[in-house]
C-alpha cells in the first residue's frame, strides 16, 4: 500500500508545532499540503521526509496559498517533480517500479482559491486541463488531489449520450468508460452529502465530463457516503483520476476534522495499490473484460473534445 495525504492545511508552519500534525503526516509515504503560506524562505524539516515546494509570488502582505509536495527519503530515487507553468497545480511522477505499472503514475497536487476573493481566477480550471492533456499524452495514469473549492453536489461527473443518435460518435466511448465503473464495482452515481453546488463545481464536472475523469468521493471503500470536508458543511477537497488509474485506488477515508490538522478542512488520506504490497487486489479490467468493454481509444481523445458541445 502506498499512503497519500491530501490536505489544505491552513499554514503548515504552526501546524508543525503540533505532535498530532506530525504523527498525521507521517502515517503517510507521501505529502500533499496545500494553502501552506510559505515564501522562498521558509524551510521546512521532516525528519526522514523530502519537501518540495510550489510558493505563490506575494502579492499581499500576508502568506497566503502555496503547494507543498513531501515523500518519504527511500522514495528519493522513485518520485520525480514535473515543472509546469500553472501556480494552480503541482505535478509529480511516481516510478512504474513501485506502482508496478507499465509506465509512470502522474499525481497533481490542485489549490484553486474560492470564487469571489482577490485570489480568484475563472482561468484556473482551463490552465489544469492543459497540462493534463499534455501529460496525459506522454503518461497513461494521471490523477489529481487537493482543494478545487467546487461544490459539485451529486451530479453526473460524465457524460449521457444518445446511442441512437447517428451524429453521435462518441457513445461507445464513454458507455466503456462508464463500465469500467461496473466492473470494478463502483458506483456510477457516486454520493455527496453536501447538495450544494457553485460555478467552480460546473467548471469541475466538465472537467471531468471532458476528460475522462472521475470522483472518487462518494465512490470508493472508505468513503461511500461522500462525507463533507469542509467546515462540516460542504466537500471541496477531492480526488479525481483518469479511468486508466481507477482500479489502482484501494480506500480513501476523509479523516475527522481536527484544529490541529487545519483550520477548517479534513484530511484525505487515500491509499493506492503499490509493489510487493499485499491487501489489496487490483483486478485487471482490460484482459478479463475484453468481451464486455473495449478499451478506450486515446487516439481519438482530441476528436473527442472537439465535439463534446456539439
Amino acid at each position: 500500500m502506498l499512503n497519500i495525504l491530501s490536505l489544505n492545511c491552513c499554514g503548515i508552519i504552526k501546524k508543525l508545532q503540533y505532535p498530532e500534525f506530525e504523527t498525521l503526516l507521517r502515517s503517510h509515504d507521501i505529502i500533499c499540503l496545500v494553502e501552506t503560506k510559505l515564501d522562498d524562505r521558509d524551510e521546512i524539516k521532516l525528519p526522514g521526509y523530502i519537501f518540495r515546494f510550489k510558493n505563490r509570488k506575494k502579492i499581499a502582505k500576508v502568506k497566503s496559498g502555496g503547494i507543498l509536495l513531501g515523500y518519504k527519503q527511500k522514495y528519493e530515487h522513485f518520485i520525480e517533480v514535473i515543472d509546469t507553468g500553472s501556480k494552480f497545480v503541482f505535478w509529480f511522477k511516481i516510478s512504474s517500479k513501485i506502482m508496478n505499472t507499465d509506465t509512470d503514475t502522474v499525481f497533481g497536487i490542485v489549490y484553486i482559491p474560492p470564487e469571489y476573493t482577490s485570489y480568484a481566477s475563472w482561468d484556473a480550471f482551463s490552465q489544469i486541463e492543459n497540462e493534463f492533456l499534455d501529460l496525459s499524452s506522454r503518461y497513461k495514469f494521471v490523477s489529481l488531489v487537493g482543494d478545487f473549492n467546487g461544490r459539485t453536489a451529486s451530479e453526473k461527473d460524465f457524460l449521457i449520450l444518445d446511442s441512437h443518435d447517428p451524429s453521435n460518435n462518441f457513445s461507445d466511448l464513454i458507455e466503456n468508460s462508464v463500465s469500467i465503473l461496473d466492473f470494478l464495482d463502483i458506483p456510477r452515481e457516486r454520493k455527496n452529502r453536501d447538495i450544494g453546488k457553485n460555478k467552480y463545481g460546473s467548471l469541475l464536472l466538465d472537467f471531468c465530463k471532458g476528460n475522462n475523469c472521475f470522483i472518487l468521493n462518494g465512490r470508493i471503500n472508505g468513503d461511500k457516503e461522500g462525507k463533507l470536508t469542509c467546515r462540516n458543511a460542504s466537500v471541496v477537497d477531492y480526488c479525481i483520476s483518469n479511468v486508466n488509474f481507477i482500479n489502482r485506488f484501494c480506500t480513501l477515508e476523509v479523516v475527522d476534522f481536527s484544529k490541529l490538522f487545519s483550520d477548517v478542512h479534513c484530511p484525505l488520506s487515500i491509499s493506492v495499490y503499490a509493489t510487493n504490497v499485499d491487501g489489496c487486489e487490483v483486478p485487471d479490467y482490460i484482459e478479463e473484460s475484453a468481451e464486455r468493454i473495449r478499451k478506450w481509444d486515446s487516439d481519438k481523445l482530441i476528436e473527442f473534445q472537439q465535439n463534446i458541445n456539439q
